[in-house]
């Protein structure tokens, strides 16, 4: 199946498995409006920003390359093109995952540190109400 003129001809026939791919785009656009309306606690809206970015990205790109399919556009329907798009979701999944087990709980860290310390610091004072100039009359 991973055969060179498998993957690289120029235009495939637009039937086939490709209906299961659009469900699967169809679904990571899905999840990721979905991620957008979740409320996520503040040191973890990072990691939700990068989850959607990687859904909707991943999601509307393999949309556009089946209907490439599905028009039959030389080269622009190639399967590797689709072949591509799975492998850069898997590396940037995986870097996702690095971030949430290696980063974040650093981050976490040195942000409620940082809060710990900025508790006990004395809060500004509120500025004065403004009044008017002082040299100048108030009646015209």
């Amino acid at each position: 199946m991973l055969n060179t003129f498998y993957l690289l001809d120029a235009t495939p026939s637009a039937d086939g498995l490709y209906i299961y791919l659009m469900v699967v785009f169809g679904l990571l656009i899905v999840v990721a409006a979905i991620l957008f309306f979740i409320k996520f606690e503040k040191y973890y809206r990072k990691l939700q920003r990068k989850l959607i970015i990687l859904f909707l990205t991943v999601g509307l790109v393999g949309f556009i390359l089946i209907f490439l399919r599905y028009e039959q556009i030389p080269y622009l329907s190639s399967r590797l093109l689709i072949l591509l798009l799975l492998l850069l979701f898997a590396v940037w999944l995986l870097l996702i995952i690095y971030y949430y087990f290696r980063i974040l709980p650093v981050e976490i860290k040195e942000i409620l540190k940082k809060e710990n310390f900025e508790k006990y610091l004395p809060r500004r004072p509120a500025s004065p109400p403004a009044s008017p100039n002082r040299g100048e009359s108030l009646g015209g």
